[in-house]
């Protein structure tokens, strides 16, 4: 995780966009968030930035949060104060996170989590969901107590001759 300042937290599934919440268009990431935030800039056209921006400002207080999932990728921008959060992994294991401003933490579907503190007064965040596969819930909080089952997503790879043989 990378911290507001630069320094590294903990680098699984968390990365910095301190300089989209700084009101630039710069953004820092990987591949796993590119189709979620795409800048295209041309004398034509300025895309997706735009959509997106939006979530950049206001956001929620989130004094804690339950355990809870999903079974879709959720991801927290981290737009004010610090706090934590949770997640256990499909095998039980539990992680602890620290989230400051500038954060992005990237949720896998199928992992409990939450935040149950310490938050501070200001810890405000906006929710991105990812790619919801057909038959996924409609966005809500669910517990594996009630549900009874643990989604995963798993990557087809579905053969194509679309563009014809060499």
């Amino acid at each position: 995780m990378y911290r507001s300042d630069g320094r590294i937290i903990h680098t699984r599934s968390v990365i910095r966009i301190a300089a989209a919440i700084a009101g630039t268009a710069a953004i820092a990431g990987t591949a796993a968030i590119a189709g979620m935030f795409v800048y295209l800039n041309s004398k034509k056209r300025n895309i997706g930035m735009a959509h997106h921006k939006a979530l950049l400002k206001g956001g929620f207080a989130l004094p804690t949060c339950e355990k809870h999932f999903h079974d879709h990728d959720e991801t927290w921008l981290i737009l004010k104060g610090s706090g934590t959060g949770f997640w256990i992994d499909h095998d039980g294991n539990r992680e602890d996170f620290v989230l400051e401003a500038g954060d992005v933490w990237m949720i896998p579907a199928g992992f409990e989590h939450g935040s149950d503190g310490p938050n501070s007064d200001d810890f405000t965040i906006n929710v991105v969901d990812g790619t919801k596969a057909p038959g996924c819930h409609e966005h809500a909080h669910y517990y594996i107590e009630q549900e009874g089952y643990i989604p995963s997503l798993k990557l087809v790879k579905t053969p194509t001759d679309r563009y014809g043989t060499a």
